[in-house]
């Protein structure tokens, strides 16, 4: 009775531990997308666009000195990176229609910079999940059911889904 006890816990630890990696990089994900409200409120009220392409490059070179550090092959994690950026530029589009036939909004985002460190702090974290689980062997991150149900947010479409997972499923390590 012992055995199987132990090996239950066993097992529950090991489930557990296999889910809590793949909804910590979810999370992460859907955290930095929280952040697309106020990124777009931002460019939306001092009339900036959406797309910084300056901006973006600075991004993309940063993300992928990160995932070099942590080990990961930056030619396979570039496009991951494109495409949050483009998802997040779509998200931002979304909601600013929504606000241009809204013409009193009453907006409160917080300081573009200070969403820029949240957002940098939160790729950061989201390279460092993703190398943890690639060299680990954690096939988690690879299950789209998994990423559709638990990657969501308010104007992200499936077809956004699907472009995030694609591109997050072919990330390799060096």
């Amino acid at each position: 009775m012992r055995k199987i006890f132990f090996l239950l816990c066993s097992l529950f630890i090991s489930v557990h531990a296999f889910s809590a990696s793949n909804n910590n990089l979810f999370n992460l994900m859907n955290q930095r997308l929280s952040f697309m409200p106020d990124v777009a409120a931002n460019k939306y009220l001092t009339h900036q666009p959406v797309e910084v392409l300056e901006q973006e490059q600075k991004v993309l070179e940063r993300t992928l000195n990160i995932a070099d550090q942590e080990g990961l092959d930056a030619d396979s994690v570039k496009p991951f990176v494109i495409a949050q950026m483009n998802v997040a530029k779509a998200i931002q589009y979304r909601y600013i229609a929504d606000w241009l036939s809204q013409p009193n909004i009453q907006l409160n985002p917080q300081s573009l910079d200070a969403v820029r460190v949240h957002i940098s702090n939160l790729t950061v974290e989201m390279m460092k999940q993703i190398a943890v689980s690639l060299k680990t062997k954690d096939k988690s991150i690879c299950n789209s059911r998994r990423f559709m149900h638990d990657v969501k947010f308010n104007h992200l479409t499936k077809s956004d889904q699907q472009y995030l997972f694609t591109t997050l499923q072919n990330i390799k390590l060096k």
